[in-house]
């Protein structure tokens, strides 16, 4: 499950990592939290927030209310904004990148670390691939082009977010960017965490922003055991794939090639006959519901 900046922001602040604390906007300008300049951040589950306009500097209460309704109206990477978060205006003379995620091809978890925080990480590695260091979690973060004092609270700052990786069961915990002040101190301006969903039942309170109710595909796809998610309401072609591996290279590759995937649905790498034919692990088990699940998701959006 992948959390909001402003709940990624609550499990930092959690295991001690300092963080530039907001709060959702409630639609009252004269909220006294409130302290101007401020930022104002879109809170949806998509990249990118910065370019599409759902990060923006305000400066007044005019200004204010304005851009709340602008950013609270946009759709961003196919997800609607489902609230606006208020954080405070932040002096950043630099800015770093920090995140901890999982290496499946040399099954272990890998810390990265790039002095160009603030940018599309996916990108930079792609350009420049000096510019993010790859390191074993076991290694520490020991970068000669730092400061000691620097280097030092990013180490910190890592061994916490470590800690939180594992004792939060995430499969992705990154901070980007940590804001460096004029006087040094280091702040996570942003947060982006992923939960591996197995492990739900046994992570309470997560959420701050309520989840919407599964829709009539996601429920019969819960219901079958099978994974389904939806990737963009704008899009115009559904894919059914067999393996969480071959389905995001097919992801990546219809992307590629100019389509849109509206949703992406996984019958897993252990698919049967009977399975593929009914639905269940049983021969007719649930093959109505199956049969229309197919059909949805091949005319989805009427792609």
């Amino acid at each position: 499950m992948d959390l909001y900046e402003i709940e990624g922001k609550k499990l930092l602040k959690e295991f001690g990592i300092p963080t530039d604390e907001g709060f959702l906007y409630t639609g009252d300008p004269a909220d006294e939290r409130i302290k101007y300049p401020c930022v104002l951040k879109a809170q949806v589950l998509s990249g990118k927030r910065g370019k599409a306009g759902g990060v923006k500097v305000v400066r007044d209460r005019a200004e204010l209310e304005k851009t709340a309704a602008e950013i609270s109206a946009l759709t961003i990477g196919g997800k609607r904004v489902e609230a606006v978060l208020v954080a405070p205006f932040m002096d950043i003379a630099r800015e770093h990148y920090l995140g901890i995620t999982l290496d499946p091809l040399n099954r272990k978890r890998i810390l990265l670390y790039s002095a160009c925080g603030g940018m599309d990480i996916e990108q930079l590695a792609q350009e420049d691939a000096s510019k993010l260091v790859r390191m074993d979690v076991t290694e520490g973060l020991d970068a000669e082009y730092l400061s000691e004092s620097t280097a030092q609270q990013l180490a910190d700052i890592a061994a916490r977010l470590y800690k939180l990786f594992i004792e939060r069961d995430a499969t992705t915990a990154e901070i980007n960017p940590i804001a460096e002040s004029s006087d040094g101190r280091l702040t996570a301006a942003d947060s982006k965490v992923v939960v591996d969903s197995s492990a739900l039942y046994r992570q309470p309170d997560l959420t701050v922003i309520p989840r919407p109710e599964l829709n009539e595909l996601e429920k019969d796809a819960d219901e079958l055991k099978i994974g389904y998610v939806e990737v963009d309401e704008g899009g115009n072609v559904g894919l059914v794939v067999i393996g969480a591996g071959l389905g995001m290279a097919t992801l990546d590759t219809a992307i590629h090639y100019g389509l849109r995937p509206y949703d992406f649905t996984d019958l897993g790498s252990k698919l049967s006959e009977d399975r593929r034919q009914a639905g269940g692990p049983e021969p007719g088990d649930k093959g109505d519901t199956l049969q229309r699940f197919r059909r949805d998701v091949q005319h989805s959006r009427d792609g």
